[in-house]
């Protein structure tokens, strides 16, 4: 049994882009990318280096702007490990991850994430139709096993591929899994699941 840290580490992204190079050669079209916590980051950088190469991009819990001044304890304890200030080391690479990619965004966050501050996982939806952000309920660590999450990615790809939304009874069931349906008003909420 090992223990996994999500170390975020600028030297990985030559081999994540080898990869992604790799991928789109082979099948000579446009890959999806989708990046839970530090691999969101990840995910959006390459974006921004190669929308010409990238369909999508998905975040999960990822914090994908205002990281320069976000405050978390997992930031607090990298520079304590580190012995300076992330800031100091990361202004080119926190620049980067500021810029939205060309290319379709859905950031996934949860209000009750506990080891970010949920707002910096979001993007800005009003710049762009193609850009969305979904909130599930659950925690950061558990987001990977998240049937609302698991949903939201399948739904998102389909949508950004077929350019269609899914529809009917199955999506409606799926909407009670989301905090969206829960804030709805009173008990049309329910009877507009059957009704509409």
């Amino acid at each position: 049994m090992g223990a996994w840290v999500n170390m975020i580490n600028s030297k990985s992204l030559p081999k994540l882009i080898e990869k992604l190079d790799e991928i789109f050669e082979k099948h000579q079209e446009k890959v999806s990318l989708v990046g839970w916590s530090g691999g969101g980051i990840f995910a959006k950088i390459i974006a921004n280096r190669h929308p010409d190469k990238v369909e999508q991009l998905i975040t999960i819990g990822s914090p994908v702007w205002g990281v320069k001044n976000m405050k978390t304890p997992v930031v607090r304890s990298l520079e304590f490990l580190r012995g300076r200030k992330l800031k100091e080391r990361n202004d080119k690479f926190i620049k980067e991850l500021e810029e939205i990619p060309d290319v379709p965004v859905t950031c996934i966050y949860t209000k009750t994430d506990g080891l970010l501050p949920w707002k910096h996982c979001m993007e800005a939806e009003t710049l762009r139709k193609d850009i969305k952000n979904i909130e599930v309920f659950g925690s950061h660590c558990g987001m990977g096993a998240n049937a609302s999450v698991l949903l939201t990615v399948a739904n998102s790809l389909n949508t950004n591929i077929t350019g269609k939304k899914p529809k009917g009874i199955m999506t409606k069931v799926e909407s009670l899994f989301f905090p969206k349906f829960w804030e709805q008003k009173g008990i049309s909420k329910f009877t507009n699941l059957f009704f509409s």
